[in-house]
């Protein structure tokens, strides 16, 4: 409905809703967490100053009986990036995510990778790096697409696995639709179906449909409403049987993304392969108490096994080779990984 002056979006209930979260007792650490993000919520959706003002007293009262309940945290009404700390707290308070294990701790889960895992997949990336020599994986003149060395770590899992689909989630430019047709284009019967929010510009679907051809679907949509349906789509395009999928989500971002890929693979026993991108070691503002990315604590924190397109063995074995010709920065002390970096989940 239209915005009105001096009205909040949350109009005619503010007061209600207001005295509710102010005097409802608070049961659990997790019900006073979620009464805090749906007060915040409602202080982000007000336009009064006075409305603002009362919600954001909510959220205080509300965090100080969470603490009350538990460790200490970043305290919100102070906080130089309060909108990714409210992110922070809508996650926990809707998904029930923690900070995740020690930096030491998820090093060792990735190092402990099993044996029969570990010595197939290195393998068999020697004999996909020799079949991609000369191949241009993903277009060197798109910026903000996936890196080269991160579409070849996901391709080679989804051929170790045996997919014949790879469905992704955020379209954006198209260079990891571009790479996936590629890979499509490598062997028959192969498909690729793609997921964007909203309706990709003329020139993108244009140049997408004329690379790929017959091999790729473009929908239109929200993965929260629309990733069951695609994949249950994926898996009918089987001959002789369900077809092995891979995913790739590049949207939507944070830990909702990993909690989507965590259920896709839970649901749906023909998907072998969930990947995630942008899940860097660092970041200044999406970040634990250490510093550590949350998206890649939450995937590191998940009882799936995980493989990284940082991972030092794999940058010096692969992605300096195939990254030669992309323009990004690597190495960034911001991030502490190499790009954007990809990350995969695949089955124990």
């Amino acid at each position: 409905r239209p915005r009105m002056p001096g009205r909040s979006l949350l109009d005619p209930r503010h007061k209600a809703r207001l005295w509710r979260s102010l005097r409802t007792p608070a049961a659990s650490r997790q019900r006073a967490l979620s009464l805090a993000a749906s007060s915040l919520v409602r202080a982000l959706a007000s336009h009064e100053r006075r409305w603002r003002k009362a919600y954001l007293a909510a959220v205080g009262r509300w965090l100080r009986v969470h603490w009350r309940r538990a460790a200490a945290m970043p305290t919100l009404l102070r906080s130089a990036w309060p909108v990714l700390d409210a992110l922070k707290f809508l996650e926990a308070a809707t998904f029930g995510v923690g900070e995740g294990r020690s930096e030491a701790t998820a090093e060792a889960a990735v190092r402990s990778r099993p044996p029969e895992f570990e010595s197939a997949f290195r393998a068999h990336l020697d004999r996909h790096f020799a079949r991609v020599q000369g191949v241009e994986l993903v277009p060197a003149n798109l910026t903000g697409a996936v890196l080269p060395s991160e579409a070849f770590l996901l391709h080679s899992l989804a051929d170790l696995y045996g997919a014949s689909v790879i469905v992704e989630s955020g379209v954006g430019m198209g260079g990891s639709t571009r790479a996936a047709c590629v890979w499509a284009h490598a062997a028959p019967g192969r498909r690729v179906l793609s997921l964007e929010r909203a309706q990709l510009p003329a020139e993108v679907s244009r140049s997408l449909l004329e690379a790929c051809g017959g091999v790729l679907e473009l929908h239109v949509g929200d993965a929260f409403e629309r990733l069951d349906g695609l994949l249950q789509r994926a898996m009918a395009m089987g001959e002789g049987g369900p077809a092995t999928v891979a995913l790739l989500l590049d949207g939507p971002k944070g830990r909702v993304a990993v909690r989507l890929a965590e259920r896709a693979l839970a649901r749906f026993p023909e998907l072998a392969v969930a990947a995630v991108h942008d899940v860097p070691r660092l970041d200044p503002r999406y970040r634990d108490g250490q510093g550590r990315h949350l998206t890649r604590v939450a995937m590191e924190d998940s009882p799936y096994i995980s493989v990284f397109s940082d991972e030092p063995w794999f940058l010096a074995r692969f992605a300096r080779s195939l990254d030669a010709s992309a323009k990004f920065v690597a190495n960034d002390p911001v991030t502490g990984s190499y790009g954007p970096t990809i990350g995969a989940f695949v089955r124990p």
